[in-house]
């Protein structure tokens, strides 16, 4: 697992995967631990898909990855970073009352096409009628949405949205690093993407948003130009990803006396 670079006068000789996944994560894991709340952080690693897999599904679909997305997946052929939010920490491991957050990023062989009836995206200027050329794929699920690699325009590259459960599709980003850093953002709280859209968000996601990032959403840009804390596009350059869990467990303090409802 070793690769030379040179990079700004300096030479790096090996590329390990934990700084990897340390890089990539910018932190995030070290901020949950720190939260009361969370625990059962895990951090699924994914070997990452050849070159050959990648021009395979290019071809196959007939859609061009944009490069920062087809350098994600030459890194991690998916990726998958859980965690669980639970008011009570007690010894019983009852979904029913925490909430599953993280991030999710489906591999290539489930980046299915999505095949609808519907025919409308929301742009700046209005709404517009999906074209015969537009092609669809599912970047990451959620509840009754989804995100999606989409392209409208054949001239231009494909972009990240979301598909709303009214059945339109809502521009998210231009480009998969500025997601996958808004998702680190937002620390994977189920949801975020309708905060970004200014839509209402669900009440355990706005809750867990104030917890764990409190301030995030008041009048306070999500991507700043000037941001110190960007991903590097380079890091998406790494070989043999053996699988492996991350397991932690914040330090335990007294829980509030009301629990959320179901």
């Amino acid at each position: 697992m070793k690769k030379m670079l040179k990079k700004k006068g300096f030479l790096i000789d090996k590329i390990t995967e934990d700084s990897f996944y340390e890089n990539l994560l910018l932190g995030v894991t070290s901020v949950l631990k720190n939260c009361n709340f969370v625990t059962q952080i895990h951090l699924e690693r994914c070997p990452a898909a050849t070159v050959e897999e990648v021009s395979t599904w290019e071809a196959t679909n007939g859609l061009l990855l944009p490069s920062d997305l087809r350098n994600f997946f030459l890194s991690t052929n998916g990726f998958s970073f859980t965690y669980k939010f639970q008011y009570d920490k007690g010894e019983t491991d009852d979904l029913s009352c925490c909430v599953l957050g993280g991030i999710e990023i489906n591999p290539l062989s489930q980046m299915e096409r999505l095949v609808t009836t519907d025919t409308m995206y929301l742009t700046e200027g209005g709404i517009k009628i999906l074209a015969p050329y537009s092609k669809i794929h599912v970047l990451a699920k959620m509840d009754d949405n989804c995100v999606v690699l989409a392209q409208f325009n054949p001239s231009k590259p494909a972009s990240i949205w979301l598909y709303y459960k009214m059945r339109i599709f809502y521009l998210i980003c231009e480009d998969f690093v500025t997601y996958f850093r808004m998702a680190l953002a937002h620390l994977g709280v189920p949801g975020w993407q309708l905060a970004v859209l200014k839509a209402t968000l669900p009440e355990w996601s706005n809750e867990m948003i104030h917890i764990l990032a409190p301030g995030i959403l008041e009048n306070r840009p999500l991507v700043e130009k000037n941001e110190l804390n960007v991903i590097d596009s380079s890091i998406f350059e790494f070989e043999d990803n053996p699988e492996c869990d991350v397991e932690s467990e914040c330090d335990k303090k007294k829980p509030v006396k009301n629990k959320p409802k179901k």
